[in-house]
Order: structure tokens, then C-alpha cells, then sequence
């Protein structure tokens, strides 16, 4: 997020303000598509709950800005447990 300042520019950079924040409003399903199957059929989809953490990224003033990212997946307590982790399957249906 950013901050306005008194005139209109506006600074952009990373803060505390997400800290204790729920993973739920922090995270989301993050889910891999087989290239076989077409965007609509979620048949083969492999999805999780996860929450993003950044690892690195590059401050260069000459380079685009890029950040490398990992995810953690956890448990979905919204869904049955039976798929609460992990799953394969159209995720959109839960």
C-alpha cells in the first residue's frame, strides 16, 4: 500500500500495518492448471490455501523492480477436512 503525502505524491513501501492480521484476509487459493485441459474445466486443478512470504527483492535504479516469492499452504478450516490441505478438483465447488 501507499501513503498520500500533504501534497499529492504518494510513497509506496512495506509496513507493520498487516501485522495480526488473519491469513484468511492475508491469503487465498493458489491453484495450478494443467495446460491440457482447458481454463474452464477445473477437473485437474490442484489447490490450496496459502498465504504469500517474499524472499527477495531487487532495489535496483536501473532494473524493474521483481521480488521472489514463497507460499505456505494451511489449513482451510472453511472446507471439509477431508480436503482441508490440499486438493484435486474444480476448488470453486466448495
Amino acid at each position: 500500500g501507499g501513503v498520500v503525502t500533504s501534497g499529492s505524491d504518494e510513497i509506496v513501501g512495506y509496513g507493520s500495518a498487516k501485522l495480526y492480521s488473519s491469513l484468511f484476509d492475508l491469503g487465498g487459493i493458489l491453484a495450478g492448471h494443467p495446460i491440457r485441459l482447458p481454463s474452464t474445466d477445473r477437473s485437474g486443478d490442484i489447490s490450496c490455501l496459502t498465504a504469500p512470504k517474499m524472499t527477495t527483492i531487487n532495489f535496483s535504479g536501473t532494473e524493474v523492480q521483481g521480488a521472489e516469492m514463497e507460499f505456505k499452504a494451511y489449513q482451510d478450516s472453511r472446507v471439509d477436512s477431508k480436503v482441508n490441505i490440499w486438493r484435486r478438483g474444480d476448488y470453486t465447488l466448495l
